[in-house]
């Protein structure tokens, strides 16, 4: 037994060294739970958040709030075990434990710190992606609010099975299920590409269902706005009992389209979408259609709880 205790008591006081030093922080989000939870207590609410229809872009928003506070505590934890060596070190000393070899500690925290930056790195460039589509929605509602006439109903951000609609637009000649996609606009200089013609920095050029950007091709975007449309048809048929084909539509804020050939669905800009909405006379709903059809997605985009 006292064999254990010689084993096991150095080890416990050299691991008294880092748990000084991150007592204070643990006793600070102690704190700020406890004010948290009595704040709750005492007040509330004064209407139920989780009856509102959601906002443009929710989902994108609570993503990015993670994001955003990931991204503050690993710029906190590398600040931390920048100091950490000289902090261990310096308090081993304060208090008369055996002096740790300076290089040593400092050769682990650097690499702690690496690969913390390294996460950092990835998590910036999630929040950058984050934001754009974030800003893509918002820009995206403001046009379809402000577009289209009032016998049109504009939801944000359905609420399906494991994947949300961006917009959801019912109207009296259809429901168009609409995919926003930001997509960065690149600082080409004025070379040809293999075909010998030289890309547009705005442009996007429609072939069938795939999507020619200056620098990448893509076919993700529309297939999966495919996708949900097909997913909404078959919910809304079901929960109304009257046929509601829903049309597929990808938007793309800021970029100039060029429609080509064999297109399969609606891609427009953010700049016409509304008008390219309105002239699509995909179908007829009469008013009482429309408002069932618009009772049954209203339900979908409820917040469901407080989160932001």
């Amino acid at each position: 037994m006292e064999e254990i205790n010689n084993i096991i008591t150095p080890i416990l006081v050299q691991l008294s060294v880092p748990i000084l030093l991150l007592l204070p922080l643990f006793i600070a989000g102690l704190v700020m739970g406890l004010v948290i939870k009595i704040i709750r207590k005492r007040s509330r609410y004064p209407f139920e958040i989780a009856l509102n229809q959601r906002i443009p872009g929710q989902t994108l928003l609570t993503q990015y709030s993670d994001a955003s506070a990931d991204l503050m505590g690993n710029l906190m934890l590398t600040m931390y075990l920048t100091i950490c060596p000289l902090a261990c070190y310096g308090l081993a000393h304060y208090i008369g434990l055996k002096l740790p070899n300076l290089l040593t500690l400092v050769a682990i925290f650097l690499c702690a710190v690496l690969v913390v930056l390294w996460k950092i790195i990835k998590l910036k460039r999630n929040q950058m992606n984050l934001r754009l589509g974030l800003e893509a929605e918002w820009f995206t509602a403001i046009e379809l609010y402000n577009g289209l006439p009032h016998s049109y109903k504009i939801f944000n951000d359905i609420q399906c099975d494991n994947f949300n609609i961006d917009h959801l637009v019912v109207g009296p000649n259809g429901v168009f299920a609409i995919e926003t996609k930001g997509r960065r606009k690149p600082n080409l200089k004025a070379t040809k590409n293999n075909k010998g013609e030289t890309p547009k920095e705005y442009e996007v050029k429609v072939e069938g269902d795939k999507l020619i950007f200056p620098t990448f091709s893509e076919t993700d975007t529309t297939q999966q706005a495919a996708r949900q449309a097909k997913w909404a048809q078959k919910w809304l048929t079901q929960a109304t009992g009257i046929n509601v084909p829903v049309w597929p539509v990808v938007n793309i804020p800021g970029w100039f389209v060029r429609n080509g050939k064999n297109q399969t669905m609606l891609i427009a800009s953010t700049r016409n979408l509304t008008a390219s909405l309105m002239k699509a006379n995909k179908f007829t709903f009469d008013e009482k259609q429309v408002d069932a059809i618009a009772y049954q997605v209203r339900q979908k985009a409820l917040r469901d709880n407080d989160l932001i």
